[in-house]
């Protein structure tokens, strides 16, 4: 999975200097069309992922004798550090 994290990183950084220049119009509008799907795909796959640490989490905390009404206690607030959110939309 690191291996994943990196190569992501990797296109994350080529995407950041992204800007069309030298690109035909036709070959821009492509451009904004490509990256609107890459947004739902990362929306959609970050969603997936948070679900997978949850389950995760609750399944550790619940082999280690964690009370139901215990378990994940914090994990919004990482789930929303992790995602840069500003402090004022954090649970």
């Amino acid at each position: 999975m690191f291996d994943k994290a990196l190569d992501l990183g990797r296109w994350v950084d080529h995407l950041a200097e992204l800007d069309g220049d030298g690109a035909s119009e036709a070959q821009l509008i492509d451009h904004l069309s490509v990256l609107e799907r890459l947004k739902a795909a990362a929306a959609a796959a970050q969603a997936r992922v948070t679900d997978t640490l949850a389950t995760t989490r609750s399944r550790t905390e619940a082999a280690r004798g964690v009370p139901t009404s215990e378990r994940c206690r914090g994990l919004a607030a990482e789930i929303a550090l992790a995602r840069r959110e500003p402090g004022s939309r954090r649970p």
